[in-house]
């Protein structure tokens, strides 16, 4: 008797987590992708935390040395610029994905520079985070966006 309460609680249990979850969808690559371009223009920091990987790195150059910023100091460098609303246009594009991995290209495109952003995405526990940000700082260049449909 005690083994079919039990296996009864279990079923009730998952089906009510089921029910929980049930109008809740993942996200997709895309609005992921939307929300980092937003959180960067916008300065928001609680969108950013909300999809980065808590493993997640920057890596962009500084003269000719590599620096990398753990997931905790890029939500440090955004809080600094609480309030800035960044002057720019966005475009998004997916250049390649599966089931579990993805690789897209986010620009912030400025009067006179583009900031080129390649995010590599990662499926995990049921949600797309970001894991890597590879910055490019890029003087009087047109952008250059893959889009996949």
């Amino acid at each position: 008797m005690k083994i079919r309460s039990f296996a009864f609680s279990a079923v009730l249990i998952a089906a009510i987590a089921n029910l929980s979850f049930a109008g809740f969808p993942p996200r997709d690559i895309k609005s992921i992708l939307s929300e980092f371009a937003d959180s960067h223009v916008n300065s928001d920091v609680r969108k950013m935390e909300g999809i980065l990987s808590e493993t997640a790195v920057l890596k962009f150059t500084r003269e000719n040395e590599v620096q990398t910023y753990s997931q905790q100091s890029i939500i440090h460098l955004m809080k600094l610029n609480l309030g800035v609303k960044q002057n720019c246009t966005t475009q998004i594009g997916v250049i390649a994905d599966s089931d579990a991995l993805a690789i897209a290209k986010v620009n912030f495109i400025y009067d006179g520079f583009v900031i080129e952003n390649y995010l590599t995405l990662e499926w995990h526990k049921g949600a797309w985070k970001i894991t890597r940000i590879d910055k490019f700082f890029n003087a009087d260049k047109s952008p250059k966006v893959l889009t996949q449909e």
